[in-house]
């Protein structure tokens, strides 16, 4: 039996039980992932285990893509269902945002400025270490900033 899932469907515990994960498909847009099993340093463009900690000091387990400088499209996975840090379908709306901050349990100011650890060994450690806002692909620039 595949432990290959849709990315949308990555848990905690997938997490805990293999930190890294990588694409089936890179080019395909469902976005399925497998454990990556091999040791060692996980490979670009996968999916790493990361912890979240949110301004007010509350920890969250979560995970992201390694690139060469970045760790891009974070997710935070909460009780009540993950958490995307960036939409990639234009700005949310205020609906989309309240709920959001339902799940974390928290609000703008406790939640933001977010940082986070990549707990696994990387090529490169991300340039940024912390998200100052919810993020989003603007119409009139490649990534626009929401709280």
């Amino acid at each position: 039996m595949s432990s290959a899932k849709p990315l949308s469907e990555l848990t905690a515990a997938d997490l805990a039980q293999h930190p890294v994960w990588t694409l089936v498909h890179p080019a395909d847009p469902s976005q399925v992932v497998q454990p990556h099993t091999k040791r060692g340093v996980a490979p670009l463009l996968s999916i790493v285990r990361c912890t979240f900690t949110a301004a007010n000091g509350v920890d969250y387990p979560g995970f992201g893509m390694i690139t060469k400088v970045a760790l891009v499209s974070p997710v935070v996975l909460t009780a009540d269902g993950p958490v995307s840090l960036h939409w990639r379908d234009g700005k949310p709306s205020s609906e989309e945002l309240s709920a959001a901050y339902r799940k974390l349990r928290s609000t703008a100011d406790g939640f933001f400025p977010v940082a986070f650890t990549v707990n696994v060994a990387v090529r490169n450690r991300p340039v940024w270490q912390s998200f100052e806002s919810f993020t989003y692909r603007g119409s009139d620039e490649p990534t626009a900033f929401i709280r």
